[in-house]
């Protein structure tokens, strides 16, 4: 195993753990895919969105997304609830029902992952 360190410039680190086959070129072609956490908004609100944004420009608009690898489609939701706003709920949920009615229409999507910080079920 090797291990990958990357610093932001706003001084957030993100550490992967990478199994030794994987080569250099393999690496630079990873996306990494930011799912907020609690942890994510502890702090001054607008100060904690600034640095994620900063370091994932695909949070400039909205903290959900999605994409496929091979015949597999993830979607990534932001279930910080007590801390979207009304109209981020409703859009966040309406991109949900949009790109699930997508991945059941695409021929070429086999499964399909849905991703959150938090667990769906806990006791």
């Amino acid at each position: 195993m090797a291990i990958l360190s990357v610093t932001h410039s706003l001084g957030a680190m993100i550490t992967f753990v990478i199994p030794r086959a994987v080569t250099l070129s393999r690496i630079s072609a990873l996306v990494v895919v930011p799912i907020l956490g609690n942890h994510d908004y502890w702090g001054p609100q607008a100060l904690m969105r600034t640095y994620s944004r900063a370091m994932f420009p695909s949070l400039v608009t909205r903290s959900w997304s999605s994409g496929k690898f091979c015949n597999l489609a993830w979607i990534s939701l932001d279930s910080n609830f007590g801390e979207l706003t009304q109209q981020e709920r409703l859009d966040q949920k309406n991109f949900l029902i949009q790109s699930l009615d997508a991945y059941e229409a695409d021929p070429d999507t086999d499964f399909t992952m849905l991703i959150t910080h938090h667990a769906p079920y806990s006791n």
